[in-house]
């Protein structure tokens, strides 16, 4: 009974690995294998600073990937295994070039293409800043950051490139993806995968072979320390590969069970919005105290019968009280649309620690179907201390009142539901910016439709974007937003304004996307709206 009991047992991957991916090294291929073997503890592929992914994700999955940037002399991380692959760096090169240059699907910026087109027409002669920076010997540049600043002699940063990544767990050689992943394979317990599918491949490139004889040296002097570094891994990787030929150890294959996250998802619809929840007393609570938490919403329409619910949870995520108006009173009924406040008044009678508050709203019609219309996890989160001395006995007798009244709040009716309009910057953007930088763009907005886009306090219009790499790659998913003025645009006309613009924290070329949205209702891109483009390199 006992053997049965342990292989019904769900076993989820617990280690600590971080995919450092190099591009063009098949790691969208490797990180999806990761993905469908051992689920959700897989981050999708990232862009990002080593130190700020295993701070944002480190405690939320156990496999990092990403294209990752290392600050100077940071070092690895002694409590994760690192695993690499690198490849022949005039492979590499090449095939990014014509994977630029064929792109099939015209989603990179129409500026890069060009500017690669003139570096492999001229033969490598007509070098611009943004290709140089996306081929000159990348891998040493990489790794000599781990244990230099990448500022040294370039004998110093190849020195430290070689010992930086003789400290990785798994080196493999993208000629060898089958042996590579053998080894990932074993490290982290798993059957070898027979296929894998390969992922954003070139398309269309030519051989080395017939490359042409000068574009091909050309390339070979940008890149001459890369050149070295990589034959220096395969002389080590193969001695390496020898050791364990002596070493015939059995691995047992153990399969993983794929885990999926259980997602804490809020829940609204267009007949209600929660404008804001607070607890009145402030965040650090003293046991027993008498606490207040408020929830301003708005109704669009009327409500038969009003369920507003209360959850108080631990850090475990277990419920340790819940009340709703239907168990201790008053029921609302036959509620008007308008905007409204709900206060939840009990006593902090809760064991010290931490505690998070959810929030449910559910319309009962008239025949007594529940509809959900709002939920919200862990909207307001506090503490409490012991402190007071309570005349009872009990941890847990919550004492409660739920008042109720109609607030001072003016109802709100602009919904935009008509969203065909443009962007346009009004004159050429600075195609550079700084790390970090402020700046403003003049642009003009379209109002194409036939309804007045206009907003209010709680579904404001703004102008917004995105960041994205020149492989289409997220790397600032919301920008700064920009309120448009409360007058809105009328339809079929435009308003003429500036918005703001922050350039992303780390260096190389970009793609800009200034886009609009209206708060709690849509981002306009998606519903028709067309997006401004453009080629920005940051420096």
């Amino acid at each position: 009974m006992t053997n049965k009991v342990n292989d019904l047992k769900k076993r989820v991957f617990p280690g600590r690995i971080i995919f450092d991916h190099l591009p063009k090294t098949a790691g969208m291929s490797i990180n999806n294998w990761l993905f469908e073997s051992l689920g959700e503890v897989v981050i999708p592929n990232l862009i990002g600073q080593h130190s700020d992914l295993i701070r944002d994700y480190g405690g939320l999955y156990s496999v990092i990937s990403g294209h990752i940037h290392f600050a100077a002399k940071e070092g690895l991380d002694p409590r994760y295994q690192y695993i690499t692959c690198v490849r022949d760096p005039v492979e590499r090169i090449v095939s990014w070039l014509y994977f630029v240059s064929n792109d099939v699907e015209k989603s990179l910026p129409a500026e890069l293409v060009k500017q690669v087109d003139s570096f492999i027409n001229s033969n490598g002669k007509v070098l611009s800043e943004t290709v140089a920076m996306n081929i000159s010997n990348q891998y040493v540049s990489h790794f000599s950051r781990i244990l230099g600043t990448g500022l040294e002699s370039d004998s110093t940063c190849y020195d430290n490139a070689i010992q930086a990544i003789k400290q990785y767990d798994v080196i493999g050689l993208f000629d060898d993806l089958s042996g590579f992943m053998a080894e990932i394979a074993t490290l982290i317990g798993l059957p070898s995968p027979m296929v894998v599918p390969r992922i954003n491949i070139t398309h269309s490139r030519p051989e080395l072979e017939v490359v042409n004889e000068e574009l091909m040296d050309n390339i070979k002097k940008f890149i001459h320390l890369d050149i070295a570094f990589y034959n220096e891994v395969k002389t080590l990787k193969a001695v390496d590969l020898s050791k364990r030929v002596t070493q015939k150890s059995v691995i047992p294959e153990i399969k993983w069970d794929k885990y999926h996250r259980i997602q804490k998802q809020d829940l609204s619809n267009m007949d209600m919005v929660i404008v804001e929840s607070t607890l009145k007393e402030g965040l650090h609570i003293c046991r027993g105290q008498l606490i207040n938490f408020t929830v301003d919403f708005v109704l669009y329409r009327a409500v038969n019968e009003l369920e507003m619910g209360l959850g108080i949870l631990d850090t475990t995520g277990r419920v340790v009280y819940g009340t709703n108006n239907k168990l201790i009173g008053p029921i609302q009924k036959s509620i008007s649309s308008g905007a409204y406040t709900v206060t939840f008044s009990l006593l902090a009678n809760l064991p010290g620690g931490n505690y998070s508050v959810s929030f449910s709203f559910v319309e009962y019609n008239s025949e007594c179907s529940p509809v959900f219309l709002a939920v919200t996890n862990d909207s307001v989160i506090f503490s409490v201390q012991n402190g007071i001395v309570m005349t009872h006995e009990g941890n847990y007798d919550l004492s409660a009142n739920i008042s109720f009244c109609q607030a001072n709040v003016k109802e709100t009716e602009n919904i935009v539901t008509e969203f065909i309009g443009k962007v346009i910057p009004l004159i050429p953007f600075t195609t550079t910016l700084r790390c970090g930088e402020q700046t403003t763009v003049e642009v003009n907005v379209y109002n194409l439709s036939n309804q007045l886009w206009v907003g209010d306090f709680i579904r404001s219009l703004s102008l917004s974007y995105y960041w994205l790499t020149v492989s289409r790659e997220v790397v600032i998913y919301e920008g700064m937003r920009t309120r448009l003025p409360e007058s809105g645009i009328g339809p079929g006309e435009s308003l003429e304004t500036n918005m703001m613009v922050q350039a992303p924290s780390h260096p190389g070329t970009y793609m800009l996307v200034l886009t609009m949205l209206q708060d709690r209702v849509a981002w306009f891109e998606d519903m028709g709206f067309d997006t401004a483009r453009m080629v920005v390199n940051v420096d």
